[in-house]
């Protein structure tokens, strides 16, 4: 199609306090889904296989395994993808504690003018105005597919 641009969507989402497989789990499944769209997909899990098995994965057990762990360079490569998408789609839902990076995540999109839709319960942990406001929020995973196909 003349004049159409593929659009990107970034998979933000706790990560620390999760395994591998919880944080991946989400990311998995709506990935192909999203890729149908017409989306390009940056999740930030890409190429951190090496987490699998390391169980709760943390700043402090994750720091050492490699570049890609790293703490300067997480936060590096992260907001360069934020930053290259047009899309944060954010699965909150079910949160335990609080996720400070896809808190910087969000702030980096808000200002820079990005589409935000959050994934998550009334009763979330991170139900804020500076978090939910100018954001789109939605309940459920299916709601966010509907809101990615008619945006």
């Amino acid at each position: 199609m003349k004049g159409y641009e593929m659009k990107s969507i970034y998979l933000a989402g706790p990560i620390s306090g999760l395994t591998f497989e919880e944080a991946v789990g989400w990311r998995n499944e709506i990935a192909p889904i999203v890729k149908a769209l017409g989306y390009e997909v940056f999740d930030p899990l890409k190429g951190k296989e090496f987490l699998k098995g390391v169980g709760e994965i943390s700043p402090a057990t994750s720091q050492h395994l490699s570049v890609l762990s790293q703490h300067p360079n997480i936060v590096a490569i992260d907001l360069f993808r934020v930053r290259q998408s047009d899309i944060l789609l954010i699965n909150f839902h079910g949160c335990r504690r609080v996720s400070i990076g896809t808190c910087v995540e969000i702030t980096v999109a808000h200002e820079m003018g990005k589409l935000v839709i959050l994934i998550m319960n009334e009763d979330n942990i991170h139900n804020h105005p500076f978090i939910t406001q100018n954001s789109i929020v939605v309940k459920n995973m299916d709601e966010a597919i509907t809101v990615l196909k008619n945006i």
